[in-house]
């Protein structure tokens, strides 16, 4: 056993002393950059979307019912040229009744899902400082690519789910570009779900909320 004893005091010695450790490190660094500008989002309708009374005939007992919004125009104003992208968030998150990208949830009706709906935005009519030419495009990085979209309604992505921003460039331009005053046309389409899922003894309120937000580049 005593062969065992020098290899054990070895170990002590090493242990307790701190003077022939060697040291490792890894440099940190907080970069950003403080930007003047400022944008603000708006809606025509102060953001609104309100489908009024639904009556319970106009619901399909089998089947989800969709009903579509009248449009808004939204409108993104900059302080001064700058680059930016949109996201959404869901304010009522959990309560889509279908699990996607880019449902955002109506409110529960006790443990009921009531519904849910998307957000489109309109490619006829998207203006950038009098420039109808505009490119819709996403990023899914935080900016680092782009994907150019040539669909005539692009939903927005639900952001709590798919961190998806939309973006907005001049024609050609792989990438968005500078914009002071950004608008368009937004729509909301709306689908309940089927009526044999919902308990209709009183009225059931519909409450679907969400944030724009601005993410500057």
């Amino acid at each position: 056993m005593n062969k065992y004893v020098p290899l054990f005091a070895l170990c002590a010695t090493l242990l307790g002393s701190t003077s022939v450790l060697a040291s490792s490190s890894t440099d940190v660094s907080v970069t950003g950059t403080i930007t003047p500008a400022a944008c603000t989002p708006s809606l025509s309708g102060a953001g609104g979307f309100d489908f009024g009374k639904v009556s319970v005939q106009d619901l399909d007992p089998d089947k989800g019912t969709t009903f579509t919004s009248s449009l808004q125009r939204f409108t993104v104003a900059c302080s001064a040229p700058t680059r930016f992208a949109l996201s959404a968030v869901d304010n009522r998150e959990g309560s889509s009744s279908t699990a996607a990208n880019q449902r955002f949830g109506l409110g529960m009706n006790g443990t009921e899902k009531i519904g849910s709906y998307l957000m489109g935005l309109l490619a006829d009519g998207l203006v950038a400082d009098g420039d109808a030419g505009m490119q819709h495009m996403i990023t899914t990085n935080g900016g680092d690519t782009w994907i150019k979209r040539q669909a005539s309604v692009n939903y927005l992505y639900n952001r709590n789910v798919a961190p998806v921003w939309h973006g907005f460039a001049l024609q050609n331009a792989n990438e968005p570009s500078p914009i002071n005053t950004l608008s368009g046309d937004i729509q909301v389409e709306m689908t309940i779900v089927k009526a044999s899922d919902l308990t209709l003894t009183d009225d059931i309120n519909i409450d679907g909320a969400a944030s724009l937000e601005v993410h500057y580049l």
